[in-house]
């Protein structure tokens, strides 16, 4: 078949099959997701920051963000919420003392051969690796990271990195926690419907501040219109028609001075004073004659003072031919 002696070939030696889609690699993914920061894909160094959906950015990314939104291309995807600085917390991440830098360096560059050098942190309950494969949640109170395990497990109500009160913080956050468990927030979340929680959370709260904000406005302006009233609260369109009618009045007081002035300078310029006997005697045209140069003299002198010339000059400029 093939004239080399028997040897039969196979099907896909001979039909060019479709070549199939690349599929992503899963573990390359999750070290990127928590080893590099979302934004700028850099490696994440200190300080590292988190919002309420659990991505992990660098501080100074972010903030390059809020300053130029087009810095990085998936900025709106990935950073969109991101008003300013208060939506984001620093964390707080435990070292882990047998991570060793020029190891991972050695290992990326294939010089070091196979194995792990280990995570960069890991949690300070469980010890456990800060590398993705196991689930870790972060504290909105105090930025303390720990593993998810750890928390269901002593469920306390004081932070297990720090030991800060988290139950007082939830009494006095208002609508920023609902419960003890809405102040833990999952790093780098994969499944759907936590994910899809988290964006309404983000909305709710982001509502709930505009509205706060919307009534500190307003109590600071009814505050305001109390004090210039002497302590007496006024209906507000009540005070607006009193606005209105001190405009009218300031208006027609500034029209009033306007005319009262124009009148003066009429009058002003109606009024003939006489001058003194003294100064018209000094202005008298004899007197200031006197004064002249002879150049000013010439100048308003009569033609017949003027010199007639030699007959050189004299019609130079009328000259005319007679016949």
């Amino acid at each position: 078949m093939g004239n080399d002696g028997g040897s039969i070939p196979k099907r896909h030696e001979l039909v060019t099959l479709k070549a199939k889609a690349e599929r992503p690699d899963k573990d390359s993914q999750t070290e990127a997701r928590w080893q590099r920061c979302a934004l700028s894909k850099e490696p994440l160094r200190e300080p590292i920051v988190s919002c309420r959906l659990g991505r992990l950015y660098n501080k100074e990314s972010v903030i390059e963000h809020l300053m130029d939104r087009t810095k990085f291309g998936d900025g709106d995807e990935m950073a969109g919420h991101l008003q300013s600085l208060k939506d984001v917390i620093v964390l707080k991440l435990t070292k882990n003392p047998s991570y060793n830098q020029s190891e991972v360096d050695e290992l990326e560059s294939g010089a070091g051969g196979g194995g792990s050098a280990g995570a960069k942190y890991i949690c300070p309950v469980s010890l456990k690796d800060f590398n993705g494969k196991l689930r870790f949640v972060y504290s909105l109170v105090c930025g303390c990271v720990v593993a998810e395990a750890a928390v269901k497990q002593l469920s306390a109500d004081s932070c297990l990195g720090c030991g800060a009160d988290l139950k007082a913080a939830v009494a006095g956050a208002g609508a920023e926690f609902s419960s003890a468990a809405s102040v833990w927030v999952v790093v780098n979340s994969t499944v759907p419907e936590e994910i899809a929680r988290m964006r309404a959370s983000v909305e709710a709260i982001r509502i709930a501040r505009a509205e706060a904000l919307a009534a500190k406005k307003a109590a600071k302006k009814a505050k305001s219109v109390v004090g210039a009233n002497g302590g007496k609260q006024l209906d507000v369109g009540k005070k607006r028609k009193e606005v209105d009618d001190a405009d009218g009045a300031q208006q027609h007081s500034k029209l009033a001075k306007k005319q009262a002035a124009s009148q003066m300078s009429n009058a002003r310029a109606n009024i003939s004073i006489p001058l003194p006997l003294e100064l018209e005697k000094k202005t008298s045209s004899a007197e200031l004659s006197k004064n002249q140069s002879d150049a000013i003299k010439s100048l308003y002198s009569k033609d017949k003072d003027k010199p007639k010339g030699n007959y050189l000059t004299m019609g130079t400029f009328n000259r005319y031919t007679s016949y």
